[in-house]
C-alpha cells in the first residue's frame, strides 16, 4: 500500500485532480513490483505475490507508475509512506530510488544497461537501513515523491537493496 498526503483547503469532496487535495491510498492494483534473482537470471518474477531480497543476489522492485496520472505533476507532497507486510526479520537492506526504467517482465539479466544491479541503476538512498523489527514495514518516501512530482519521468520506483548479512527477506503489499 502506498499512502500520500498533500495540502488541503478544507473544502469537502475534493478530488485528486483538484489543485488542493488531501490523502490518496494506492493499493495492489496501482502498484507494480517484481524480484530480480541472480539464481534465475532470465525468469520474470512479476507474477510472484511475494517480494524477496537477500544478500547480494536477490533484489525487490516496487513502483507506482500511474501516480502522476492521478496526482497533478508539480503537486506539493506533504508526506508519502510505503507500507508492506514483512514476513521475515532476519535480513538487512536499504531502500533506494531506481535510476533506470523497467517494465513488466524485467529479469535480473535485463535490468539496467548490464545484467544484474549495479551503482548506475540506483538513485538516492531513501532509507539507509530498512527496519525489520516490526511485521508492518512503513517507510517515508516523501523525498522521492516530491522529486518525482517536479519531474514525473524520473519515477522508476524503488529497489530493496540488500546490505550484506542476514537472511532472506520476504514481504507483500498490504
Amino acid at each position: 500500500m502506498f499512502i500520500l498526503d498533500a495540502p488541503t483547503d478544507g473544502a469537502p469532496d475534493m478530488s485528486l485532480t483538484d489543485a488542493m487535495w488531501s490523502t490518496a491510498v494506492f493499493r495492489d492494483a496501482a502498484v507494480r513490483d517484481t524480484n530480480l534473482d541472480s539464481a534465475s537470471p532470465t525468469t520474470p518474477e512479476d507474477t510472484n505475490t511475494v517480494l524477496r531480497w537477500r544478500f547480494t543476489d536477490r533484489f525487490a522492485l516496487v513502483s507506482v507508475d500511474s501516480i502522476f496520472s492521478t496526482i497533478p505533476p508539480g503537486a506539493q507532497i506533504i508526506s508519502a509512506m510505503l507500507q508492506l507486510d514483512l514476513n521475515s526479520t532476519s535480513c538487512t537492506s536499504s531502500l533506494q530510488e531506481v535510476a533506470v526504467a523497467w517494465t513488466t517482465g524485467v529479469t535480473y539479466n535485463t535490468f539496467g544497461a548490464a545484467a544484474g544491479v549495479d551503482a548506475s541503476d540506483l538513485g538516492p538512498v531513501i532509507v539507509a537501513s530498512v527496519p525489520t523489527n516490526n511485521p508492518t514495514l512503513i517507510m517515508d518516501v516523501t523525498a522521492s515523491l516530491g522529486a518525482w512530482s517536479v519531474a514525473p519521468s524520473t519515477n522508476h520506483g524503488w529497489i530493496f537493496k540488500p546490505t550484506g548479512g542476514g537472511g532472506d527477506c520476504t514481504a507483500h503489499s498490504v
